[in-house]
């Protein structure tokens, strides 16, 4: 694959596999030490993989500068958000 910021073209190295199989194995090494709310953990894994899938099929149907509008503005409303909850 080829990663535009690196310029790096392998055969046999993807970046998006290194990453996610590094931070797998960081939250493995991390059990031994913790003790997770499992259904917590596993409801956040789910909004995450959905917002993953509709996100890309947003990425499909709209052009660059919109998604980062979008998501611009999402950032923005969370921050609000969070300092309305937090005053």
């Amino acid at each position: 694959t080829k990663h535009r910021l690196f310029n790096l073209e392998c055969k046999y190295f993807n970046l998006k596999r290194s990453i996610s199989l590094n931070c797998a194995a960081g939250v493995l090494g991390q059990l031994r030490y913790v003790t997770l709310d499992w259904p917590q953990t596993l409801s956040f894994l789910a909004v995450a993989l959905t917002g993953m899938f509709g996100g890309q099929l947003l990425a499909k149907r709209l052009s660059s500068p919109a998604l980062q509008r979008g998501f611009a503005w999402a950032v923005i409303m969370l921050g609000l958000v969070l300092l309305a909850k937090n005053r």
